[in-house]
């Protein structure tokens, strides 16, 4: 007998932003409910989207925020999370798309914008608390503070940099890999 052949699910049809999505390069960032909060994310991109319109080839669209466990993620390169430690954790399928956008090779910038309050060896602030209990279920690399002959130092000329509202904070990135001695 032959093999019994299933039907795939069917997707539900694009909807008129995700098709805007697809057609217009975005920045997004993660909505978090905090109105203040939510209205600097969206600044902060639109202004990094001036800046790559006026110095790149690059002609982005208007950034837009995002519910991970609604929307689809794969049309945006970038998604901005900034991290509110009095918010909820979200739930567990915004946490899932989040860790299937990291591994397609999507790209989260977590801030936890407490640069100001953070003591170095001293206990964890509330935001960064917040961010790893969200990240206890994500497949997240190993990380490192980025090193001062990392390739993001020496390929974006936008960045002389990795200020932000404080130059006092750690940039972290994925750890390189171990150097072996085969050539």
């Amino acid at each position: 007998a032959p093999p019994a052949q299933t039907t795939p699910t069917p997707r539900p049809p694009l909807s008129k932003r995700d098709l805007e999505a697809a057609l217009t390069t975005r920045l997004a960032y993660v909505v978090t409910g905090d109105a203040r909060v939510d209205e600097t994310s969206k600044s902060g991109l639109a202004a990094v989207s001036r800046a790559l319109r006026e110095r790149t080839s690059l002609n982005p669209g208007e950034p837009v925020g995002v519910d991970p466990g609604r929307d689809e993620l794969a049309f945006y390169p970038l998604i901005y999370w900034p991290i509110v430690a009095g918010r909820p954790q979200p739930p567990a399928a915004s946490v899932a798309a989040i860790s299937n956008f990291m591994k397609q090779g999507g790209t989260v910038v977590f801030d936890t914008r407490d640069a100001m309050n953070q003591r170095p060896g001293g206990p964890p602030t509330p935001e960064a608390a917040w961010l790893r209990d969200l990240l206890a279920g994500v497949d997240v690399p190993e990380l490192e503070p980025i090193p001062r002959d990392h390739v993001v130092t020496k390929t974006f000329y936008l960045l002389d940099g990795f200020g932000g509202r404080t130059t006092i904070g750690q940039t972290w990135s994925e750890a390189l890999p171990p150097e072996t001695g085969d050539p």
